[in-house]
């Protein structure tokens, strides 16, 4: 009875484990930071990078997207691969929320590394943006085989305050 019972709880286990392989590695895969900068004065961009390991034995050719949730209407947002951007002006009537432009191309063999970069521009405001760079396997994707997600939060700093302490 116990071996009965047992073989189809391993069957089932089997089952799971074997539909979770990971073929793209994205780290970090979730970036959430708050700046403070002197709005004044500063007028520059926030960069941060991700670095993406193709893991599987086969050579991935991804397509990616940037997906935007939420960003105030002044700043310009901006995800690069080392030969592909994607630009998100919440200014142009064509970028909406939850704005999702035609896919970029990117492939990797196996084992190689890349990196796409995410920049923001907050023109002197602050607020926050939300926003996640999706990756599919280059065919008609049924889901993302990983995601990064970007959350950036712009404070003024406070007169009188130094952006060192």
């Amino acid at each position: 009875m116990k071996a009965t019972l047992l073989l189809p709880f391993l069957f089932l286990a089997q089952m799971v484990a074997g539909g979770t392989q990971v073929l793209l590695d994205v780290i970090p895969s979730n970036f959430d930071e708050t700046f403070y900068l002197d709005l004044s004065k500063s007028d520059g961009g926030i960069a941060t990078t991700t670095l993406l390991t193709n893991l599987s034995p086969d050579t991935l050719q991804l397509r990616w997207n940037l997906e935007v949730e939420q960003c105030p209407n002044e700043w310009l947002l901006r995800a690069c691969d080392p030969t592909n951007c994607q630009d998100y002006d919440p200014a142009d009537p064509r970028h909406q929320v939850a704005f999702q432009p035609g896919y970029s191309s990117l492939t990797l063999a196996p084992g190689q590394q890349s990196h796409l970069d995410f920049l923001l521009w907050p023109s002197r405001r602050e607020g926050l943006s939300l926003a996640n760079v999706n990756f599919y396997d280059a065919e008609p994707p049924n889901g993302p085989l990983a995601t990064a997600s970007f959350s950036f939060e712009i404070k003024d700093l406070p007169q009188g305050s130094d952006p060192a302490s």
